[in-house]
């Protein structure tokens, strides 16, 4: 990511040392889910103190029948962690992978404390009803991209602290 200096801002260290990204994605697909699994996890993703993030998922979607939505959302450390944000539900339009429809989103995650915090950041997927499928190959990966985007300060109120 490239450095934005803004009119009256200074250059710190902190502005200067961009924030590591986190990773996580499979060419291999998650099939048969129906009670929330953990779909990729970001392990130890660092999130420094006074940033904020961008966490990008992107899958392509299938049910066990047309209509069955898929719940993703992000926890920490995995299905029994702290709740890091919803991306929502995605409604399947049909029960092969030619139907498929893609599953992409985003949630803001800030860090206002004064400390750094590393940790594991889990994506998950839940069906409503019936099984969902996340499909994903070696030409279309499924992914969780973690990026950084800039001070904290300037997402307040729009993203999830973490």
């Amino acid at each position: 990511m490239p450095i934005t200096v803004r009119s009256g801002m200074r250059l710190t260290p902190a502005r200067l040392n961009d924030p590591a990204r986190g990773q996580a994605f499979s060419a291999g697909p998650q099939t048969g889910v129906s009670a929330e699994a953990v779909s990729l996890t970001v392990t130890n993703m660092v999130f420094k103190a006074g940033w904020a993030y961008r966490a990008y998922l992107r899958g392509l979607l299938y049910a066990s029948a047309a209509g069955v939505l898929a719940h993703f959302r992000l926890r920490q450390t995995g299905l029994g962690g702290t709740d890091y944000g919803e991306y929502g539900r995605v409604e399947a339009k049909g029960s092969t992978v030619g139907t498929s429809v893609m599953a992409s989103g985003t949630v803001v995650l800030t860090r206002s404390a004064a400390t750094d915090l590393t940790t594991d950041v889990a994506l998950t997927v839940a069906a409503n009803t019936g099984t969902v499928n996340v499909h994903a190959s070696a030409a279309s990966p499924r992914y969780l991209s973690i990026e950084p985007i800039g001070p904290a300060s300037e997402y307040l109120g729009l993203g999830v602290d973490v």
